[in-house]
């Protein structure tokens, strides 16, 4: 009996997505998320092709207006963090969506507001363009079921 071995190339890089949750009414970026965003500036530096979307998203409290530029300042202060990790600025984009895009329930079916739910919506969501074709991407995302919205 002959064994074979079989050799499983594994991929040159894995990057895991995660959304990056904000404070109610804040733009700073919790200590929480920034190994994440080193590992991701690492890709970057490792692979010059890769750009970045950045979507700053509010919920659904306060003003359409006021949310939309704390959104921007959400998805700024995360290139930001980029930047001074070596990223050049004109490989990331940021968007402000303000108070749309929503993945998880601002109210309960009777009205009244739903804090938990809200904390979801505050968030950025990054996009990664021009990856090599041999990374996997892992998306994390922990809304619990009873907080997301149902399609």
């Amino acid at each position: 009996m002959v064994a074979e071995k079989i050799v499983v190339e594994a991929p040159a890089h894995s990057v895991e997505l995660r959304n990056i949750s904000f404070a109610f009414n804040s733009y700073k970026v919790e200590q929480t998320y920034l190994s994440f965003l080193d590992k991701l500036a690492q890709l970057m530096k490792d692979e010059d092709d890769i750009t970045l979307t950045i979507s700053g998203f509010a919920d659904a409290l306060g003003n359409k207006e006021y949310n939309k530029i704390l959104s921007g300042k959400r998805a700024e202060q995360v290139k930001s963090y980029l930047i001074k990790q070596g990223i050049a600025a004109n490989r990331i984009k940021t968007v402000a969506q303000g108070s749309s895009g929503f993945i998880a329930v601002n109210s309960n079916p009777d009205g009244s507001d739903n804090a938990e739910g809200r904390k979801f919506n505050r968030r950025v969501e990054i996009t990664p363009e021009n990856l090599p074709a041999e990374t996997i991407v892992v998306k994390q995302q922990e809304i619990p079921e009873e907080l997301k919205i149902s399609k």
